[in-house]
């Protein structure tokens, strides 16, 4: 099991001229192996804005599976969740090869 988790120190951000607003993020990222030529993976984003009193979620999680010895084809769904009512849900694919 691979684990690794950041957290995205507090900085200032200049939103409008002479506006400072304070954020702070933390990510979580997990991948495990499934079977010989399988992986599961996944990832959580979470930024916090203090001045607007939002949090945004990003949440991904897919696939590795190892087509060949250089070639792995990697389906993922990724899901941004705004603090607000509607998420962006996307269906993608990645295909990785070292040649």
């Amino acid at each position: 099991i691979g684990k690794k988790a950041a957290l995205i120190g507090k900085k200032a951000a200049l939103t409008d001229p002479g506006e400072d607003v304070t954020r702070i993020g933390l990510s979580v990222f997990g991948a495990l192996p499934l079977r010989d030529n399988w992986k599961g993976f996944a990832r959580v984003d979470a930024v916090d804005d203090d001045d607007l009193d939002t949090t945004d979620l990003l949440l991904v999680g897919g696939l590795d599976w190892k087509a060949e010895e250089e070639v792995h084809i990697m389906p993922a769904l990724i899901i941004q969740i705004p603090d607000g009512p509607d998420p962006n849900i996307q269906v993608r694919v990645t295909g990785m090869f070292k040649f």
